[in-house]
C-alpha cells in the first residue's frame, strides 16, 4: 500500500498536532507526505520538528526513511530538509554528509528556512571543510528572520550551551522559549520543544522546580529526550550529583525507556558497569549479557553516552568483556560522528599512544574535530600541531578559534569545572 493510500484520512491540523505530541512519528510523515503540495504550514511544520531532535529521528521506520528520500528526490522541500537530517544524523556513511547538505541546499533554494538553518549548523560544524561562525550567523540570522523554528531551537540550545560563538544566557533563552510557548498555544501548536528547552535554562539558574515542570509536560508530548533530562534534574543533587530519590530516578527512567529513551536506557544501566567489581560472579553472569544489550540498544536509539560507555568498556576490558580495540575504535567513532567531545578525547589518546596505528595527519584531524565541538584537551592539541607545522590548511579557523583558547591555558586561566570554555 502507498503511503498516499495508507493515511489519507488524516488531514486535519488537530490529528498532526496528536500525532506529534504521542511520538506517533511514522504516522505522522506518512499522513504529511500524502498531502503533496497541498500540506498546510501547520502540518508541515508537525513534520518537520520531528526532524529537530536526534532521538525522534531515531525512531522513524526504515519504510518512513524510503517514502521521505522518494519525496525528496520528487522535489519536496519538507522531505529534502527531513532526509537531509536524517543522512546527516541517522545514517553516517561516506559521503553522507555531502549528500546532506545538497539536500538542504535544495531545500534552501526552494525558500524553506529550516534548509537554512542546517545550512548555519554545518557551517558551525566546519562541515563545509572550514568552521566559519561569520557565514554561519549570516544564513542563522536569515532563518529566524524568516521564522525558522530549527533555527529558534539551535539558537536557544547555544543559548542554553554557550557554544558555537554564543555566550552563556539563560535568560535570554529562557525568554525567547516563553514567547514562543505563548504564541503556540493560542495557535493550538505543540509547544512541548521549547518547554524542554526552557527547562533546561531554568534548570542551569537554579531553578529546579520550574525545569522539572517544564520537562515533565515536555516528556508527556512527544520529546523524547527530556524524559533522561527530567530524571537527572528531578532526581540527583546538582551540588554532589547523589541520587535524592533513587525510586522516583528509576520510575522516570523506565518512563522513558517505553518511550525510546536511548539516555534513560543507558542510564537505567550505567551504574553496572561502576559496581560490577563488587558484584558476586553469579550475578555478573546472568545480567552482563543483558546490560551490553540494552547499551547497544541505546546506541541504536541515538546515545552518544551509550556508545562512549561501550567504546570504553571494550578499550578497558571492563564488566568481564576481553579488550577488543577494534571494537572500542568503532564505538567511539559512532559517538564522535554525532558530536561527542569526549569520544574524539578517546579517539585521539588511542592513536597517539599507538594502540590504534593512524597516521599523524589522521590523529592531527581528530583533535581537530574535537576542538571544535568544545574540547579543551584538543582544542590545546590542535594548537600545538598548528605550531609545529601542519593543520595549516585551517589556519584561519585555528588562529581565530582556538589560538586565544590556548593562550588562555598557557596563562593557566580555567573554568570553575577544570574545562576551558572555547565559545564563551
Amino acid at each position: 500500500m502507498s503511503y498516499e493510500d495508507e493515511s489519507r484520512s488524516c488531514r486535519r491540523d488537530a490529528d498532526f498536532a496528536e500525532m506529534l505530541r504521542k511520538e506517533q512519528f511514522d504516522d505522522l510523515v506518512f499522513a504529511a507526505l500524502a498531502m503533496g503540495d497541498n500540506i498546510s504550514d501547520f502540518a508541515a511544520r508537525c513534520f518537520r520538528r520531528i526532524f529537530y531532535l536526534v532521538p525522534s529521528i531515531f525512531v522513524v521506520s526504515d519504510a518512513a526513511q524510503a517514502a521521505i528520500k522518494e519525496a525528496a528526490d520528487g522535489g519536496n522541500p519538507h522531505a529534502r530538509f527531513a532526509y537531509g537530517r536524517l543522512l546527516r544524523t541517522k545514517n553516517w556513511n561516506a559521503g553522507d554528509v555531502e549528500t546532506a547538505l545538497e539536500y538542504f541546499e535544495k531545500a534552501y533554494a526552494q525558500h524553506l528556512s529550516d534548509a537554512g538553518a542546517a545550512i548555519a549548523n554545518a557551517y558551525y560544524a566546519g562541515e563545509y571543510g572550514l568552521v566559519d561562525y561569520s557565514r554561519a550567523k549570516q544564513y542563522l540570522v536569515e532563518a529566524l528572520k524568516q521564522n525558522s523554528e530549527f533555527a529558534a531551537v539551535l539558537y536557544i540550545n547555544w543559548l542554553n550551551r554557550g557554544t558555537y560563538g554564543f555566550n552563556l544566557n539563560t535568560a535570554l533563552a529562557i525568554k525567547t522559549s516563553s514567547a514562543i510557548i505563548e504564541n503556540e498555544d493560542l495557535e493550538g501548536m505543540p509547544s512541548a520543544i521549547w518547554k524542554s528547552l526552557r527547562g533546561v535554562a531554568y534548570y542551569r539558574e537554579g531553578n529546579v522546580d520550574a525545569a522539572c515542570q517544564d520537562l515533565e509536560a515536555a516528556a508527556n508530548n512527544g520529546i523524547i529526550d527530556a524524559w533522561s533530562f527530567l530524571a537527572l534534574f528531578k532526581c540527583t543533587d546538582p551540588e554532589t550529583g547523589e541520587y535524592t530519590d533513587v525510586d522516583e530516578y528509576e520510575r522516570l527512567l523506565n518512563e522513558g525507556i517505553d518511550h525510546h529513551c536511548g539516555d534513560c536506557l543507558m542510564l537505567s544501566n550505567e551504574t553496572f558497569v561502576t559496581m560490577f567489581d563488587s558484584l558476586d560472579e553469579d550475578t555478573r553472569e546472568r545480567i552482563t549479557g543483558s546490560v551490553l544489550q540494552d547499551f547497544d540498544r541505546a546506541v541504536e536509539l541515538g546515545s552518544a553516552e551509550a556508545a562512549k560507555l561501550l567504546g570504553d568498556i571494550y578499550r578497558d576490558g571492563l564488566c568481564g568483556q576481553p579488550e577488543d580495540i577494534n571494537k572500542a575504535w568503532s564505538y567511539y567513532a559512532r559517538a564522535a560522528l554525532w558530536r561527542y567531545a569526549q569520544a574524539y578525547e578517546s579517539m585521539f589518546d588511542m592513536a597517539v599512544k599507538g594502540i590504534v596505528k593512524q597516521e599523524q595527519d589522521s590523529c592531527d584531524l581528530l583533535a581537530l574535530n574535537g576542538a571544535r565541538y568544545g574540547s579543551q584537551e584538543l582544542i590545546i592539541e590542535t594548537v600545538a600541531a598548528y605550531y609545529a607545522g601542519r593543520l595549516t590548511a585551517f589556519a584561519s579557523e585555528i588562529e581565530q578559534y582556538y589560538v586565544p583558547v590556548y593562550q588562555a591555558h598557557e596563562e593557566d586561566e580555567s573554568d570553575d569545572d577544570g574545562r576551558y570554555d572555547a565559545w564563551s
